[in-house]
């Protein structure tokens, strides 16, 4: 039993790298990522602290704990060996355990778990071998086959399993979840990923434990290894049965290490219940479970999707991200927000909020709109939960800023991959996902880089350059809007994507985008800031090919999406003054030129002064952005998904076209030697606004209906297209 509460946090390292597939045994991560924080829930539990401290330095690489009722018991990933361990975290004996070979994660032991009389242990291969410590040297007395490629990661025994004759839960390497299998490897029973509503950006459960002591289970705790997150699952019902914890919340010098072992023990501190988690590193945490216990009826706000940020006399929608942090489904509450001390209720009878996972959106049906320039407190409760006037959420507290000159920012995302670097593809399917989810939301480049070599043949000189801003060590990398997420893209996901678009800009930009059939491509940026700006500003205007299927290599993936091609401005962008109410126009081309060339590697980048490696010039968009090329700061950034195809603008053209006036106002007379047969009007975004069939060399173009800006005027002759830039007032 454990006799002290003891917080010695000396750290001993014993660094090992194993990787096997996508799966990586790691004990500490050189850099954290700025956001994961933001992911981990609020909860209506009590994690108390029973113990932190550090194992005996002679427990070398523990993986897998599990308590016999008197000991710990740790498996080393390093070597063939089992500690017995006290509840103080001293080492009392080890044993070597003969006939245990490598896995496929060159691992020894990953999991282990005990039934009374004998330890069972999982390292990544497809069998669970069975080991008796009752001799001075453990050995393996049987062998459970599992079947073909379940890669098992974590394991625990269930007692009650298969009708009372017991069986394992098994963490798997190759999905999110859990499986059942009885005594003799057969599969009774899996926990997927969708079944919970959740799949972790993280990795697999790595740690199994059994809780077969809390009321209402019994309960599954696995953890992930980094983030180091706590899942309680009910495999009765397979759900998430309470909020996920990061015990980097309680502990947070601990936050770069990896853990793979959890464990539930009754009597390691008086008669409590003890949660236990062990790291890597040789860190040990204990938690009192009775504060684990959900309360029977609760709801709590993670964020809110309500837009911090509106113009004056804008109306804004007040949201609430939600889940179950109760025992009991949330059937009715009453919604409440105040502004400035006015509150608004909204009784609702018809809920039915049943998961933990996924979060559910809740929109106030009582809007806001703002009529004073300023800043308004916003809080957002729930009460009168289920009828139960006891029954109260926490409280959601933000800020509204009302200004006169605001605008919608676009969130750039700028990637490092290569089709060498199988990480890469995981990476890359997954931001094609939120990026579906998000269509209007996004901007993004993909820089293909020379690592893992031979590198991707679309690796560029200006992408390297990029490279270099950004510090990046490693693909995949993901760079979201300069500073705001830099870090792998695995990590990333749509939430953190909405939550930076909620941000306010106050820069609004535009673009044409004309490409002239014969390799060469203009765009006129506008710019408008609305406040002025100081510092080093920068303009990047970037070619992007929407997608490629010839710089295929190594890594599975057949096709890439905004695959970087030339930089416009200068690679590490164009100076540019930011001031209030002062529009800024930048024009700007350019040429590819000779023909294409699919580079072997990495190796022999294309020259762009000779050749190009343009797939298909009809795939090609334009990106855009300002930063703050000190702060790393995007202030706002732009596409144009396809450009438009016409004719160079020149005064003389082919069909000596002239139009007027020009700016416009209320009509253009449009006159030509040359007959033409259709008149079409496409807006920056290259979206037809007017379109008719003629056949005349003069017209005169009704403008009235038109919003005033700029727009592509496209004239349809026997020689090609004709295109002219008009302005409407």
């Amino acid at each position: 039993m454990r006799k002290i509460l003891s917080f010695c946090l000396s750290v001993f390292f014993i660094i090992n790298t194993v990787s096997s597939q996508s799966l990586n045994i790691v004990e500490k991560r050189g850099e954290k990522a700025p956001i994961q924080k933001e992911l981990i829930q609020k909860s209506t539990q009590n994690w108390e602290v029973q113990f932190a401290d550090t194992l005996d330095p002679g427990c070398t690489t523990p993986m897998g704990t599990v308590s016999d009722g008197s000991f710990l018991y740790a498996g080393s990933v390093n070597k063939s060996m089992i500690f017995k361990i006290s509840f103080e975290s001293e080492k009392l004996d080890s044993f070597a355990i003969a006939g245990i070979p490598k896995s496929a994660l060159k691992a020894f032991m990953i999991g282990l778990a005990y039934d009374g009389t004998h330890f069972f242990m999982t390292n990544g291969s497809d069998t669970i071998y069975v080991i008796d410590l009752n001799l001075d040297t453990g050995i393996v007395i049987d062998k459970i086959p599992l079947p073909a490629n379940t890669f098992p990661l974590g394991i625990t025994y269930a007692p009650d399993a298969d009708n009372n004759n017991g069986g394992f839960w098994i963490s798997i390497g190759t999905d999110y979840g859990v499986k059942l299998a009885s005594r003799s490897g057969d599969i009774l029973d899996s926990i997927k990923g969708e079944d919970l509503n959740y799949a972790s950006e993280y990795g697999p459960i790595w740690g199994l434990a059994y809780d077969n002591l809390s009321a209402g289970g019994p309960f599954l705790y696995g953890i992930e290894n980094l983030p180091q997150n706590i899942i309680c699952i009910n495999p009765a019902n397979k759900s998430i049965h309470a909020p996920i914890h990061n015990v980097a919340e309680d502990m947070p010098d601990w936050e770069n290490y990896y853990t793979y072992s959890i464990y539930v023990q009754h009597g390691v501190v008086g008669t409590t219940n003890t949660l236990g988690v062990l790291f890597m590193s040789g860190f040990h945490i204990g938690y009192d479970m009775a504060g684990l216990e959900l309360p029977a009826v609760s709801l709590t706000i993670k964020n809110s999707y309500t837009k911090p940020w509106l113009k004056l006399n804008e109306t804004g929608i007040i949201s609430a991200n939600v889940y179950r942090s109760g025992n009991a489904v949330v059937t009715s509450y009453d919604y409440n927000y105040s502004i400035d001390d006015v509150v608004y209720t909204e009784n609702v009878t018809d809920a039915n909020i049943a998961l933990v996972y996924p979060i559910k959106t809740l929109e106030h049906s009582t809007t806001f709109t703002p009529t004073e320039e300023g800043t308004y407190d916003l809080k957002i409760w729930f009460s009168n939960i289920n009828g139960d006037a006891s029954a109260t959420s926490d409280t959601f507290n933000m800020k509204i800023i009302t200004y006169q000159k605001v605008t919608q920012r676009t969130v750039l995302h700028e990637v490092f991959s290569s089709s060498t670097c199988p990480p890469c593809a995981g990476a890359n399917i997954l931001l094609k996902s939120i990026f579906e989810e998000n269509p209007d939301k996004f901007t993004c480049v993909k820089y293909q880089m020379n690592w893992p070599s031979p590198g991707d043949p679309y690796f560029t000189l200006e992408g390297n350059d990029r490279k270099t801003y950004y510090d990046v060590q490693s693909v995949p990398y993901l760079a979201v809007d300069g500073n705001y997420y830099n870090d792998n893209p695995s990590l990333y996901s749509s939430e953190l994507l909405l939550m930076e678009y909620l941000q306010p800009s106050f820069v609004e930009m535009n673009a044409t985008f004309v490409y002239d059939n014969n390799q060469k491509f203009h765009t006129t940026v506008t710019i408008n800031p609305l406040k002025t700006f100081t510092g080093n500003k920068k303009l990047f205007v970037a070619l992007v090919e929407s997608v490629t299927r010839m710089n295929a290599k190594t890594n599975g993936e057949k096709q890439f999406f905004y695959v970087f091609k030339k930089f416009m401005t200068d690679s590490k962008g164009n100076s540019i003054s930011l001031q209030d109410g002062e529009e800024v126009k930048v024009d700007l081309a350019f040429h590819f030129q000779g023909k294409f060339r699919l580079p072997f590697n990495a190796g022999s980048p294309i020259d762009f002064n000779t050749e190009h490696s343009v797939e298909n010039f009809k795939n090609m968009m334009l990106v855009y952005w300002i930063q703050d090329y000190d702060t790393k700061e995007v202030l706002q950034s732009g596409k144009v998904d396809k450009a438009v195809v016409g004719i160079e603008d020149l005064q003389d053209n082919k069909g000596n076209v002239k139009i007027y006036p020009n700016p416009a106002e209320g009509m253009i007379n449009i006159q030509s030697e040359t007959l033409f047969s259709n008149i079409k009007v496409l807006n920056l975004l290259g979206q037809v606004v007017y379109n008719i069939a003629v056949n005349t060399n003069e017209y005169i173009l009704q403008t009235s209906d038109l919003a005033p800006g700029l727009y592509i005027l496209q004239l349809q002759t026997e020689n090609g297209l004709i295109t002219k830039k008009i302005s409407v007032k």
